[in-house]
């Protein structure tokens, strides 16, 4: 009791300052509703971690453009999901949270293998697969097929010289005579190492294919 001695309060496992004996059933309930809110909370932010490391999968094993960088997870973590994982401590209690017989502290852990796999391979799949199947509609949206993206980065496609200039009303202006072509150096017409570069901007160079008919006709880059 909160009047006994203090030599008591000391030897005591429970304390109880009111002097009054419901308050252990109150203290119970709130022991419990705050586990229950921490177990909510760290399921929730475990749940985006299998969504955050897909793409990032994709990128290395598939070499399809990065779905989700690294500024966009920073944004993610620290901007959208931070709020929603702090609600969870006011969340109230359920309705059988006293009906519940009470919790083994060897067994029962705050994370446990119940919590990661509804966290992590029911939830996180589920948006992983939601997030994947979005960037692959968007894409073909603009003009992108997904066929078309596999393997992307060991294509060999025409990219733009330095002294390529872009206006947003005019597109590309490429200089005459001068090509490049990974991995060669900017060249002119009788560079024989480069002359596949020539070919490669009659077919791909001109401004507008590269910039209106890639999301206006819905052709991809690199069909052609």
């Amino acid at each position: 009791m909160g009047s006994g001695s203090d030599v008591a309060k000391n030897a005591a496992d429970m304390l109880l300052l009111d002097d009054n004996f419901s308050s252990i059933v109150n203290g119970v309930e709130e022991g419990r509703l705050i586990f229950d809110n921490l177990k909510k909370s760290i399921a929730y932010t475990l749940s985006s971690n299998i969504p955050e490391i897909l793409p990032f999968i994709f990128f290395i094993l598939f070499q399809v453009p990065l779905p989700l960088s690294t500024v966009l997870i920073l944004c993610i973590d620290l901007g959208t999901d931070m709020i929603p994982a702090i609600s969870f401590a006011y969340e109230n209690p359920e309705l059988d949270i006293m009906d519940r017989t009470p919790r083994d502290a060897k067994m029962d852990h705050l994370v446990n293998a119940k919590l990661i796999s509804f966290a992590y391979f029911q939830i996180g799949v589920i948006q992983a697969s939601a997030g994947m199947y979005t960037y692959f509609l968007i894409l073909n949206d603009f003009g992108i097929r997904p066929s078309t993206v596999w393997w992307l980065s060991q294509r060999v496609g025409p990219i733009p010289n330095p002294q390529d200039m872009y206006t947003p009303s005019g597109g590309i202006t490429i200089p005459a005579n001068t090509y490049q072509m990974c991995p060669c150096e900017p060249t002119g017409d009788n560079d024989e190492g480069c002359a596949m570069n020539k070919e490669a901007f009659n077919t791909y160079g001109n401004s507008n294919f590269l910039f209106s008919q890639f999301s206006q006709q819905g052709k991809s880059y690199y069909e052609g």
